[in-house]
């Protein structure tokens, strides 16, 4: 079935959410977003809402329908002709074996196995990049520290629901571990983002987003999940100890 909706993404969490998470979410995006009609939102994202967290929400329908998203997703990928021309060389397959592979933090899109071990890759569906932050901390490890990434420097970032143009957003303070952020979004708790700047780029996980003290922005706090320093010297580390 195409176009099948994305519960997930609907609702701003991870596929292996916590039911805990996915109730939270739920009630930020229906009251504190006032997406919920008696507050003014629009009925039908509202109905897709209660759609959504009806099915994730329940144990044994989320079960059904995580089944059906892999299956879909199975279905979309297969190439019914490589598939005839490699049986024969590799032999029966074996659907209860299955090989999931890496994943886009940000999108979900399947990665070949050897796009995550280069530095410079990229996802081909979100351009998100896919070394591990856990990567680049190991090798900042013996690495000397330079001036930092300028105060107030602009970036920006990109959830699920706006993957082209992005939010703007101004620069709080950074780290090898993850960054802070003023903006007039309030961003989820768990929820996953891509960050552009001139010196990075990111996938990172909200840790948190509250009122900033001028009442006005938010202060959004990320860690890391991916990361990749356009230039290394004069920003963060250097290449050289």
């Amino acid at each position: 079935m195409k176009n099948r909706r994305n519960y997930y993404r609907i609702l701003h969490v991870q596929s292996d959410a916590p039911e805990a998470i996915i109730k939270a979410s739920y009630r930020a995006l229906m009251q504190k977003l006032k997406l919920h009609p008696d507050l003014g939102g629009d009925e039908w994202n509202a109905t897709v809402l209660n759609e959504a967290y009806a099915v994730l929400s329940n144990p044994e329908r989320r079960s059904a329908y995580d089944k059906t998203i892999a299956r879909d997703k199975t279905t979309q990928r297969v190439d019914p002709r490589k598939t005839t021309q490699t049986q024969a060389s590799k032999g029966p397959r074996h659907p209860e074996s299955p090989c999931p592979g890496p994943r886009c933090p940000f999108c979900s899109t399947a990665i070949p196995v050897y796009g995550v071990k280069s530095p410079a890759a990229d996802c081909p569906d979100c351009a998100s990049p896919l070394q591990p932050v856990a990567h680049l901390r190991l090798e900042a490890a013996s690495q000397r520290a330079v001036a930092r990434m300028p105060r107030s420097a602009p970036l920006t970032f990109f959830t699920i629901e706006n993957q082209k143009k992005g939010y703007a957003a101004i620069l709080q303070d950074l780290s090898i571990n993850g960054l802070q952020f003023l903006s007039n979004c309030k961003l989820l708790t768990q929820q996953i983002i891509r960050i552009d700047s001139d010196v990075l780029s990111a996938t990172a996980r909200i840790t948190h987003s509250r009122k900033h003290s001028d009442r006005k922005r938010y202060l959004t706090g990320v860690e890391f999940v991916t990361l990749r320093f356009h230039t290394l010297q004069g920003t963060f580390v250097s290449e050289k100890a």
